[in-house]
């Protein structure tokens, strides 16, 4: 029996509590663009047992709105506004679980400055990256804040990383020019999607 060939991470979801807010800032702040939206506030929402028990939510829950926000060449971001009688404070850099998702970028302080005007908070400025593993001349990282409490981050990597795991092109050539990451924690699961076309020609994307 051939075993089931991964082809790359699809898309990340994140639990917001205001969606259009959540679209507009992803927009602003990345250069996002609105694939599509499942569902909005004049629909009926998704809730009840079935639904709670298909997503692991809560009892009571309801989501009013789902829409997916491309970002580049990497895996989309799937967006819920979900509201209910117990949800967690988003969750800390220290918490178990996903506490973040990078992007690239050609300028960590422009990009983290278009960050904070979006409405997002930087934590520090943009600072040399402290591994050994991944140090270079140039090479930052950025924590940065979602206005809705999810952290994020921001590192530009002008130098080529000493390791086999370095960005790869779409061509399979490996990186060497200046590039950026940027981490958003306090991620929640989404939904499972298959969709073809959302894969394609992001052989080179890393998170």
């Amino acid at each position: 029996m051939t075993s089931p060939v991964i082809r790359g991470v699809n898309h990340i979801g994140i639990t917001v509590p205001d969606i259009e807010a959540a679209k507009s800032f992803l927009v602003e702040a990345f250069g996002g663009q609105v694939i599509y939206q499942s569902f909005g506030p004049q629909d009926p929402p998704r809730q009840g047992p079935e639904f709670e028990r298909a997503v692991g939510a809560f009892p009571g829950t309801v989501v009013r709105a789902q829409a997916m926000v491309k970002i580049g060449t990497g895996p989309d971001i799937e967006l819920f506004e979900m509201h209910g009688p117990e949800q967690n404070q988003p969750i800390r850099a220290s918490d178990f679980g996903i506490t973040h998702f990078g992007v690239y970028t050609d300028d960590i302080d422009a990009s983290v400055e278009r960050f904070r005007k979006a409405g997002g908070t930087p934590l520090t400025a943009p600072r040399a990256i402290p591994y050994a593993t991944e140090k270079g001349a140039g090479n930052k990282v950025c924590y940065c804040r979602m206005p809705w409490a999810r952290l994020s981050n921001s590192s530009p990597r002008p130098t080529a990383w000493p390791i086999t795991t370095r960005p790869i092109c779409a061509d399979g050539r490996t990186r060497t020019d200046q590039s950026t990451i940027l981490r958003i924690a306090g991620l929640r699961a989404g939904r499972d999607r298959t969709a073809e076309n959302s894969l394609s020609g992001r052989r080179g994307a890393l998170l």
